[in-house]
């Protein structure tokens, strides 16, 4: 593993398999750390650290990932993401929006969340990462949008998630991701519930809410049904 990309943000680590990719990886990068600096309102930031990984096996015995890797798999550290991705099995996009979901965690954890171990509230830090990484810019059209809520949200046997089943990773019922049953998935309804959150607050609102986690456990009482309503409202009335 090698440098092979050195900018005023961030630095990626990897070997010569990811080459091909490098120009427009750093690019996305480029672009989509300065639009979430934007958005949380940062004018300075530590140089952020990308490592990729080729090697299945290695990634999966380093950092002993919840999810299957099916291709692709992410986590953060303090200042640094880890990354695995088979560019056989996967489009390079979506490599891209991986990468920006884990930074976003790590500038979110360092400059905004409230500090301390165990103010990590999950589907919030989801959501924003899901968000400002665009890995479901596709959603901002409508028609997408409509078809994302009926199959994923309101579709045959899917139900709204207790908000406590978002609160832990996992992949049994109750926990982040439902992949026993199949009747939710955090990662959805996290975007969802912070795209909400975005198009329903002002700006000085959201900031607030950002950075403590009292006031976002506050909103936890109706924010899954808030995020139903609005959503399954929005895409019927467009």
């Amino acid at each position: 593993m090698e440098l092979a990309a050195n900018k005023e943000l961030y630095q990626v680590y990897a070997s010569s398999y990811f080459d091909k990719i490098m120009p427009e990886l750093s690019a996305y990068l480029d672009k989509g750390i300065i639009e979430a600096c934007n958005f949380f309102e940062l004018d300075h930031i530590k140089k952020l650290k990308v490592y990729l990984y080729d090697n299945a096996e290695e990634y999966q015995k380093l950092f002993k990932t919840l999810y299957p890797l099916n291709g692709i798999a992410g986590c953060f550290g303090y200042e640094d993401v880890k990354i695995y991705a088979d560019l056989n099995k996967i489009d390079k996009h979506r490599l891209f929006t991986c990468i920006l979901h884990e930074l976003t965690h790590v500038i979110y954890r360092n400059y905004i969340q409230e500090k301390g171990i165990n103010n990590r509230i999950v589907w919030f830090d989801e959501g924003l990462a899901s968000f400002l990484s665009g890995e479901k810019n596709a959603l901002i059209d409508n028609d997408r949008l409509k078809e994302f809520i009926e199959i994923k949200i309101s579709g045959e046997n899917k139900e709204i998630p207790k908000i406590s089943y978002l609160h832990k990773h996992g992949t049994n019922y109750g926990e982040f991701v439902d992949a026993k049953t199949n009747k939710y998935n955090g990662y959805d309804w996290s975007y969802l519930m912070i795209r909400y959150l975005i198009e329903t607050l002002s700006k000085k609102e959201l900031n607030k809410l950002m950075r403590s986690k009292q006031s976002i456990l506050d909103i936890e009482g109706t924010i899954t049904n808030d995020t139903y309503n609005y959503f399954t409202k929005k895409v019927k009335t467009k």
